[in-house]
């Protein structure tokens, strides 16, 4: 963690470092997110990192990979904000996490926050022992609760996470204490024997997703069970699963159906992830998973 963060702390005010790692974002989208930063986040101090683009390879994307990395390596080797803060998700970083410097990444880099297809960015770092911030980001702070946003403002300005409940048991199990390791169902899916993949042993693994029907949910966890990457986990959150187009009783019984063999305790329907409700968790931070309490306690900040 930078100096800069704690002194930050001390004076209430914070600098961030926004940049596109994956899709483009649009303008009217980041316009409707800078219009909610000025009103509801006047300690941020934004410094924006997203030159005009030209030439770009394809659509999905907002830059070539080379610029990506680059400018990524520049971010947490160079910059001196607190945090660098994804303007949105969409897809793409997993093109370029093979030219990051990842050995120049340290406590003292800024902490990368977003969520989605930052989970790429999430996973590498923490396997690497680089804690990071799932939460929302600027181009979805329109939708996102007020809750979650001024949660999220918190966690910039002290480091601090908040206590969260889910809404249902689908194993209990007994507690346990762990690190708390995922993101994005879909590119955990697509991280698997990849150098980026998270380390699911031990882990209290967090999973979310949006626009996926159930048979394809059902096809990730089937695969990551069969991989053997879910076997060693100590724990299963379960976030917002959005726009999935059936009922949350056949979602509740395909995760029961999935994940109960495993037997440790496993719960759902944390507010992070796409929903409207996407509280900020410390990833790669120590988690206490109390399944008879349905609550998922955060046990150490950024400070």
């Amino acid at each position: 963690m930078s100096q800069d963060y704690n002194n930050a702390k001390q004076r209430q005010c914070c600098q961030v470092a926004l940049f596109a790692p994956a899709g483009p974002p649009s303008t009217e989208k980041l316009q409707q997110g800078m219009t909610v930063l000025r009103q509801e986040f006047g300690q941020i101090e934004l410094l924006q990192h997203m030159d005009p683009v030209q030439g770009k390879p394809f659509p999905w994307l907002h830059d070539h990979d080379r610029n990506q990395a680059a400018l990524f390596n520049a971010l947490m080797q160079e910059s001196d904000a607190a945090f660098a803060w994804a303007a949105r998700g969409g897809y793409g970083i997993l093109r370029w996490a093979d030219r990051v410097n990842w050995a120049e990444i340290s406590e003292k880099s800024p902490v990368v926050t977003g969520f989605s297809d930052v989970t790429v960015l999430h996973s590498a770092l923490n396997s690497r022992g680089i804690k990071s911030v799932h939460g929302p980001m600027l181009c979805t702070l329109p939708y996102t609760s007020r809750a979650s946003r001024q949660a999220l403002l918190n966690c910039f300005l002290t480091g601090n996470f908040p206590d969260l409940e889910a809404r249902q048991v689908v194993y209990e199990g007994e507690s346990v204490r762990a690190r708390l390791a995922g993101g994005n169902l879909c590119c955990l899916s697509h991280l698997a024997g990849t150098p980026w993949e998270p380390v699911w042993d031990g882990s209290i693994l967090f999973i979310e997703d949006v626009n996926e029907p159930l048979y394809r949910i059902d096809r990730m966890l089937t695969h990551l069970l069969q991989s053997g990457r879910l076997s060693g986990a100590v724990g299963i959150v379960l976030g917002e699963f959005t726009q999935c187009g059936e009922s949350e009783t056949m979602l509740a019984d395909l995760f029961r159906d999935r994940l109960q063999g495993l037997r440790v305790p496993v719960i759902s329907g944390l507010p992070a992830g796409h929903g409207t409700d996407n509280m900020p968790l410390l990833m790669g931070g120590e988690y206490l998973l109390e399944p008879s309490e349905c609550r998922l306690t955060p046990l150490e900040s950024l400070a």
